[in-house]
C-alpha cells in the first residue's frame, strides 16, 4: 500500500490526512496507524500508538483518510509534576500501516 501525508492544522486540532492506494492487483484492508514520538523524552517510549483508523480498499483504489489528532494526544508524563500533560516541544507524528520502523512516515510538529 502507498501513502501519502499531509498535515493541517485547524483550530489548535492537528489532523492527519492519509492518501492511501492499494496494488492494481488485490482488494485489502488496512489500518492506518499514526504514533507520538517526543523528541525530548530520551526516558519514554520510543513512540506511542495515539490513533488508528480501518480502510477498505478496492483494487487500485485511492481513498484519503482524515484522523483528527487533538492537542491531548500529545500528553506525555512530566515527572516534575508527576501528571499526564501535553508539554511544548518537538514531535514526530509516525504514519502507516505498520510499528515497523520502514514502513513509518515522519510528519515534524512542534507544539507551544
Amino acid at each position: 500500500m502507498k501513502i501519502k501525508l499531509f498535515l493541517t492544522m485547524i483550530m489548535g486540532l492537528c489532523a492527519t490526512a492519509v492518501c492511501a492506494q492499494t496494488w492494481p492487483y488485490q482488494d485489502a484492508c488496512e489500518t492506518v496507524q499514526v504514533y507520538v514520538r517526543s523528541l525530548a523524552d530520551s526516558e519514554g517510549p520510543l513512540k506511542t500508538l495515539r490513533a488508528y483508523q480501518q480502510v477498505s480498499l478496492a483494487s487500485g483504489e485511492s481513498k484519503t483518510l482524515a484522523i483528527d489528532f487533538p492537542r491531548e494526544r500529545f500528553e506525555g508524563w512530566d515527572a516534575a509534576t508527576n501528571t499526564m500533560r501535553v508539554l511544548p516541544g518537538q514531535y514526530e507524528l509516525l504514519v502507516g500501516n505498520s510499528s515497523a520502523p520502514q514502513s513509518l512516515h515522519k510528519l515534524p510538529v512542534t507544539l507551544e
